[in-house]
This record gives structure tokens, C-alpha cells and sequence, in this order.
């Protein structure tokens, strides 16, 4: 990633995109993430992504935010 204003887009998925039988458990989560940058602006998207079970697989945005790395 080059110095000066750019853009982020990470998504979060599961390991096992195809499992032998879905979680039964409605679970909340905390990510968290290191993501080297030179010195600058940002545009960082966050998208999820659940198993193909769930018959939602496409990602799904769920926030964004401005970051300035210094």
C-alpha cells in the first residue's frame, strides 16, 4: 500500500466455509486486526460473510470508517 489517501476493505468470514452442520448458537464476537499502512488517510470498509449453510454467503458490509495512520 502506497503513502497518501487509499482505501481498506477487509472481510471476516468463517475457517470452514462449508461445515457438516450449522453452530445452533447465536454468538457475538469481537475481531480484532493489525493492518500495516504507510503514514495517511484512509477509507477502511469492514464486511462479514457467514458459511454457505446460512443461504447468506454473499458479504455483507457493516461499516465504515475514516482512519488516518500517522
Amino acid at each position: 500500500m502506497k503513502s497518501g489517501k487509499g482505501s481498506v476493505d477487509v472481510l471476516v468470514q468463517p475457517i470452514d466455509m462449508n461445515p457438516a452442520s450449522v453452530a445452533k448458537c447465536d454468538c457475538l464476537y469481537g475481531v480484532d486486526m493489525k493492518i500495516p499502512a504507510d503514514s495517511g488517510e484512509y477509507a477502511v470498509s469492514v464486511y462479514r460473510r457467514w458459511d454457505h449453510k446460512s443461504g447468506a454467503d454473499g458479504p455483507l458490509q457493516i461499516g465504515s470508517e475514516s482512519v488516518t495512520v500517522p
